[in-house]
């Protein structure tokens, strides 16, 4: 009874598997078996703990998640429909817009069982991000009336979800009819996960390959070694190293470095009972006492 999009559960590698486990091979498949797919294929997906299954195929669009999918296009869609049919749709930019989708169906009362038909439906103003769908209505005279168990679907665009949400539910309070009836938790699951998103911030989903980063040290280790001049003791990828002055003619001074994170200011601190410059840069006009404290 609603729908939105993007699904934050669908990661970047959910939707590769899927791609590469399902869709492709689906497309292949009725290629290599002479009929070749040309159309609209819906395919909905369950994941489970061994991974995304499907569960349906349908040659048309899904409803209520083509509703929502429309607020998020950026191109014409009638002119993506023609390239398909014509099989010309590799020449088509099919581009999308950044934000969130969501679609909220007003259906009428005791749907899907036995319902009322004609109850005349009346539309007040809505937002620029609001769309109010048409799909169980018809026309009587000069009025609007239900005429289906779904009546419509109030789809919204929305920076972010939530924002999504609180337009499609403040329009829907402008549509009136009898016995409307519709679902008040749609992407409640994706707020919740958007709300302690904060909570889980890991390096892979800030854009950051650790993995790759140590394999570019180990593979540039050799070429580092060889501007390694007499005196230095420290290995690239590492947080600290040595340089023994005496090989440079002086008694015996060695110079230590080292680079470390917060954890090791903090420790500094506590030791010290000095917090205030944890965190800082040394453009503070307190210069005196951040030459006692260079904890910055």
């Amino acid at each position: 009874m609603g729908a939105y999009a993007p699904a934050p559960i669908a990661t970047l590698e959910t939707m590769a598997r899927i791609q590469k486990e399902a869709l492709e091979p689906t497309i292949a498949g009725m290629r290599k078996d002479g009929y070749p797919f040309l159309g609209m294929l819906f395919t909905g997906f369950m994941l489970t703990e061994d991974g995304p299954k499907v569960l349906e195929y349908n040659v048309r669009f899904g409803d209520p998640e083509t509703e929502a999918l429309m607020l998020l296009l950026d191109s014409d869609l009638a002119e993506i429909l023609l390239a398909a049919a014509e099989r010309r749709l590799d020449a088509v930019d099919i581009k999308t817009r950044p934000g969130f989708g969501v679609s909220v169906i007003l259906a009428s009362q005791g749907y899907p069982g036995s319902y009322a038909k004609g109850k005349k439906i009346e539309i007040g103003s809505l937002p620029e991000n609001v769309v109010a769908f048409h799909a169980g209505t018809q026309t009587a005279g000069s009025d609007v009336v239900s005429s289906g168990g779904r009546v419509m679907a109030v789809s919204s665009y929305g920076a972010t979800i939530e924002d999504a949400l609180k337009s499609a539910y403040s329009a829907i309070e402008n549509i009136s009819f009898e016995g409307k009836t519709f679902r008040r938790d749609i992407a409640h699951q994706a707020l919740k996960s958007e709300n302690t998103a904060v909570h889980k911030l890991t390096y892979a989903s800030a854009g950051v390959d650790v993995d790759a980063g140590n394999s570019l040290v180990e593979n540039i280790k050799p070429f580092v070694r060889k501007t390694r001049r007499s005196g230095a003791d420290a290995e690239i990828g590492g947080f600290g190293g040595v340089f023994d002055l005496k090989a440079t003619g002086y008694q015996d001074p060695v110079l230590v470095s080292g680079t470390d994170g917060v954890g090791t200011k903090l420790a500094i601190a506590l030791a010290t009972g000095i917090h205030d410059f944890v965190g800082t840069s040394s453009s503070r006009k307190d210069q005196s006492r951040s030459a006692q404290s260079p904890l910055y």
